[in-house]
């Protein structure tokens, strides 16, 4: 697999990577788990293992920060063997320098030199490298996909040589009571767009 073979999917693994980030880290901050594990790297003098189910998941926010950070840095150079555009590489290299001061700022708060209150400012620099994580992706997106030819064109109603298009057919509403039920539920299922739903769903829980 060549590097531009790479780098998307590497890309797209790093911001996926950010998101499961987040919503462990928004867990970990919910259950107070890091008030179990408050040593650095692990628990304790910084070398022991958690005696608590809460501290495990401290210590699981911990290791998936450190995947992170590395794909994160991966990413960063791949985007230069790559070649990608200068605002791919500019959010990355923005990614990258928030991700240390933002494990820096857990790391303090976990030991207790920096006051629990400033846990939204970790946070606030979590959702920071996802922005930057998520713009660089769609960036890159938006310039392997996207072609020149796509700007549209004037178009003079009648020059066209297409055949005329025939108006389609009404549907058929059912006229007995429950298969009409049936149909008009079916319908407003189809207008929620249950799939875009539980992607917001997804965005919203890592809020």
């Amino acid at each position: 697999m060549t590097v531009p073979d790479r780098f998307p999917a590497v890309l797209a693994a790093t911001a996926m990577g950010v998101y499961l980030l987040l919503v462990v880290g928004a867990t970990t901050s919910l259950t107070e788990a890091a008030a179990a594990c408050s040593g650095w790297p692990l628990c304790g003098d910084g070398a022991a293992l958690p005696t608590e189910s809460a501290g495990w998941v401290a210590l699981g926010h911990r290791a998936i920060a450190a995947v992170v950070g590395v794909l994160v840095a991966l990413s960063v150079a791949l985007a230069w063997l790559d070649g990608a555009s200068r605002r791919v590489r500019a959010a990355l290299a923005a990614a990258l320098l928030l991700f240390p001061a933002q494990s820096g700022v857990g790391a303090l708060v976990a030991v207790g030199d920096l006051p629990v209150s400033l846990g939204p400012v970790h946070l606030l620099l979590g959702v920071a490298i996802f922005g930057a994580v998520l713009a660089a992706l769609a960036w890159w997106l938006e310039a392997s996909t996207g072609a020149p030819d796509d700007a549209p064109v004037d178009f003079q109603p009648g020059t066209d040589d297409l055949p005329p298009v025939e108006e389609a057919p009404e549907p058929e509403i059912p006229r007995a009571t429950l298969p009409r039920l049936k149909a008009t539920a079916a319908a407003y299922f189809r207008l929620m767009k249950p799939r875009l739903m539980w992607l917001l769903c997804l965005v919203a829980a890592a809020a």
